[in-house]
C-alpha cells in the first residue's frame, strides 16, 4: 500500500509541460483537443497573489492570478504538440 502511494506521488516526473497559460479559454481548448485525441493530460493550478497600488500610492488592493499548466506523458509529448498546433 505504501509502495502504491509513493509511486503515485512521484509520477509527475514522467509528465512534461505542454502548455502554460493564464487564459482559461486557451487552457480549455488545449485540454479539450488532448481529450478528444485520447491523450492523458494532467493540470497544475498555480495561484499567485498580485498587488496593485492605487494612483496615490496609499491604497493597495490584491487580486489572484491563476496559471494553468497542462502536462502530458513523455511518450505522448510529440503527438500532443502536433495536435495542439492543428
Amino acid at each position: 500500500m505504501l509502495r502504491s502511494f509513493l509511486s503515485k506521488l512521484f509520477t509527475w516526473e514522467k509528465w512534461e509541460t505542454i502548455c502554460m497559460t493564464q487564459d482559461i479559454e486557451k487552457y480549455s481548448k488545449v485540454r479539450g483537443k488532448l481529450i478528444e485525441n485520447n491523450i492523458a493530460a494532467r493540470t497544475k493550478f498555480i495561484n499567485q497573489k498580485v498587488s496593485d497600488w492605487g494612483g496615490t500610492g496609499y491604497r493597495q488592493s490584491a487580486r489572484m492570478l491563476t496559471k494553468y499548466e497542462v502536462l502530458v506523458k513523455k511518450e505522448d509529448f510529440y503527438k500532443a504538440q502536433q495536435i495542439i498546433r492543428l
